[in-house]
C-alpha cells in the first residue's frame, strides 16, 4: 500500500481523514492523530517519536475502541509504513514486559516436568513433552474418531486456506453423535491435509474425546502460564495427511496471541509430514517483521523467508518427528510450516488456545476484516 502522508492541523483536517467525525472518536485516538498531524510537519520523524504514536494507538485499541476509532487507526498505520513497524514493535515490547511482570503470578505450574517444558518455551517458541498420553487410551480413541471423520467426508471437502478459517462457524458445521465439527480438504491434493474442526469458543464441546485432550491439567497449566493472560479454548482438529509433494512456506497463524499444542495420535518420521519449525523466531525483529505486514495487509501469500540470514541471528531450524502419544506446544506467532507425507497416511490432532495479552488487546481491533469496508481509506 503506498505511503501517504497525513497534514493539517486541528480537528478539521483530523475530521477529513475517512471522512470522520471527531465526535465520534476516542481521547486518545484524538491525540494520536494530532501527535501524528504536528511530527509531519517536522523535517524528520525520530523512532522515539513514532514510539509515542504507537504507544497512544495501543492503549486506544485496548480501552473499548468504538468502529470508527479502529477504522481510523487502521487506516493511519496502514498508509504509514514506518509508523506500522513502530507500532510492531510496541506492542511485542509490552507482551515481554508483561510475561516478566507476571513470571511469579498466576496458577501454579502442574509438575517439574511441565517447569521444564515451560523454560524451553519461552526460549525457543516450541518444546515437546515426549509420551505425555503414551499410556492414555484417549490417543486409541481419538485415532479412530479422527479416521472415522475423515472416511466420512473425503469425497466433500474444500480446499482449505487461511482465508476459510471463518468457516468453522459458519451454519453448515455437521452435526452427528460425534459432536458439531466442520470439515476441510484439500480436492487438488497438493498438500494432501484434511482437517474435522471442533469449535470450542471457550467451552467444553459435545464431544467428550476432544474435551478429555483439550482440558487436560498439564496443557492448560503450561499455556496459562507461559502467556499470563487469560487463555481460551477456540478450536480443536483432527488433521489427516495423505501423500502430497507440496510444501507450505513459513508462516505466523494471524496477528493475536496463539499457542497450538499437537498430539502425535502415531509416529512421525521425515517422511510422514512432520512440523518444521524455526526457533527462536517468537520475538519480534526487522527480519520477521514482514510477515507480520503481511497478515496486517490481509495480504493472499506470505512472504518468503530469508533461512541464511536467519540462522546467522541464531534461529534453528527443527524438523520435529516423534512418537505416538509426544505433544508439541508451539508459539504459532513463531515461523512454522508443513511438511509433505510422502508416505501413506498419518494423523494427529491440534489444540488451539488463545490468549488476551496485551499485543493481542492492541492489535484485535485493527484486523482488517472485522471493520466495515466504506470506513477504511
Amino acid at each position: 500500500m503506498e505511503e501517504k502522508s497525513m497534514q493539517g492541523n486541528g480537528e478539521e483536517s483530523f475530521a477529513q481523514c475517512g471522512g470522520h467525525s471527531s465526535a465520534n472518536l476516542g481521547t486518545l485516538v484524538l491525540e494520536a492523530i494530532r501527535m501524528w498531524e504536528e511530527l509531519q510537519g517536522a523535517k524528520g520523524v525520530s523512532s522515539q517519536e513514532l514510539s509515542k504514536v504507537a504507544e497512544l494507538i495501543a492503549k486506544a485499541m485496548r480501552s473499548s475502541p468504538t468502529v470508527q476509532d479502529r477504522a481510523l487507526c487502521y487506516s493511519l498505520l496502514a498508509n504509514n509504513k514506518n509508523l506500522l513497524k513502530s507500532y510492531y514493535f510496541e506492542i511485542s515490547e509490552n507482551n515481554a514486559q508483561q510475561q516478566k511482570d507476571c513470571l511469579h503470578n498466576g496458577e501454579e505450574i502442574s509438575c517439574s516436568k511441565a517447569s521444564q517444558i515451560l523454560d524451553t518455551l519461552r526460549i525457543n517458541g516450541i518444546a515437546v513433552w515426549d509420551g505425555l498420553f503414551l499410556d492414555d487410551n484417549i490417543i486409541d480413541e481419538a485415532t479412530e474418531l479422527g479416521k472415522a471423520l475423515y472416511d466420512e467426508h473425503i469425497e466433500v471437502g474444500y480446499k482449505f486456506t487461511s482465508a476459510d478459517a471463518h468457516k468453522i462457524q459458519a451454519p453448515s458445521q455437521i452435526w452427528s453423535q460425534k459432536g458439531k465439527y466442520h470439515f476441510t480438504g484439500e480436492p487438488d491434493n497438493t498438500q494432501g491435509r484434511y482437517r474435522a474442526h471442533f469449535p470450542a469458543n471457550g467451552k467444553q464441546t459435545e464431544n467428550q474425546i476432544v474435551n478429555s485432550l483439550f482440558f487436560n491439567p498439564h496443557i492448560r497449566s503450561i499455556v496459562k502460564r507461559y502467556y499470563q493472560a487469560p487463555v481460551r479454548e477456540e478450536y480443536f482438529l483432527f488433521e489427516t495427511l495423505t501423500p502430497a509433494v507440496e510444501n507450505q512456506k513459513f508462516h505466523f497463524d494471524g496477528l493475536t496471541d496463539q499457542m497450538k499444542v499437537m498430539v502425535l495420535l502415531e509416529d512421525v518420521s521425515i517422511d510422514d509430514g512432520p512440523l518444521i519449525f524455526l526457533k527462536k523466531t517468537c520475538n519480534a525483529s526487522e527480519k520477521l517483521y514482514p510477515h507480520f505486514e503481511a497478515w496486517f495487509h490481509q495480504a493472499e501469500d506470505h512472504p518468503d523467508t530469508d533461512l541464511d540470514a536467519l540462522k546467522n541471528e541464531g534461529v534453528e531450524q527443527r524438523i520435529v518427528t516423534g512418537k505416538k502419544g509426544d505433544c508439541i506446544f508451539f508459539d504459532t506467532l513463531s515461523l512454522h510450516r508443513g511438511s509433505p507425507c510422502t508416505t501413506g497416511i498419518r494423523r494427529n490432532v491440534v489444540l488451539t488456545f488463545s490468549s488476551e495479552t496485551l499485543r493481542t488487546q492492541a492489535i484485535r481491533p485493527l484486523i482488517r476484516q472485522g471493520i466495515p469496508q466504506e470506513l477504511l481509506k
